[in-house]
């Protein structure tokens, strides 16, 4: 074995370490309580190696949300992945105090952030060799993704039961016509401002 694959090894091990204690305390603690002092002595690495992986708490919560913002994300366009969808609101039903803490506390705007960059990442592709949207993509893309969290914390924190298949439909629906209303898809012939 080579020096570098033994290499990237290590960092993908302390990645994983990092990120598995990541996980691990903000179930325990939550996010706001939780330090990077804290999660390198769960992880049992030093400070220097936590900062030669990620610049902050935030990272590693970006990282952990990936997959599951990406889903979300995908609800912008009309050909989203209904299963993918109704995997991941189980996911969140299932842990809903979890997800509650992420959609409704301080880490909202971080979360409402990032997903907000997959969306609008995903909406510039549709603007290539196109009209112009009607509003600046970064405004649409967090319209969006604040629409999303807003129905995901409806929902999670509602006192009326709603399957959970409903609100799958109603993320993909919804998500992919908003946009399409925002990007001015519908009646191009509408008067621009």
């Amino acid at each position: 074995m080579t020096d570098d694959v033994a290499a990237s090894r290590q960092v993908r091990r302390t990645q994983q370490a990092l990120l598995r204690s990541f996980a691990h305390l903000i179930l325990e603690r939550g996010y706001e309580a939780l330090t990077v002092r804290d999660i390198i002595a769960h992880a049992d690495v030093g400070r220097s190696t936590f900062y030669e992986h990620f610049d902050n708490k935030e990272q590693l919560l970006r990282l952990s949300m990936m997959p599951l913002m990406r889903v979300l994300a995908d609800a912008v366009d009309e050909g989203a992945s209904l299963e993918a969808l109704r995997t991941l609101l189980a996911h969140f039903w299932k842990s809903r105090r979890v997800a509650r803490g992420m959609f409704g506390s301080g880490t909202r705007p971080i979360v409402q952030a990032f997903l907000a960059e997959l969306i609008e990442e995903r909406l510039a592709t549709r603007t290539r060799g196109a009209e112009p949207p009607l509003l600046p993509l970064p405004l649409i893309a967090s319209t969006l993704a604040e629409g999303e969290l807003g129905l995901l914390y409806g929902w999670l924190t509602s006192r009326t039961p709603c399957d959970s298949d409903l609100i799958a439909r109603a993320l993909c629906a919804g998500t992919s016509a908003a946009a399409q209303a925002l990007m001015g898809e519908h009646g191009r012939g509408a008067r621009r401002p």
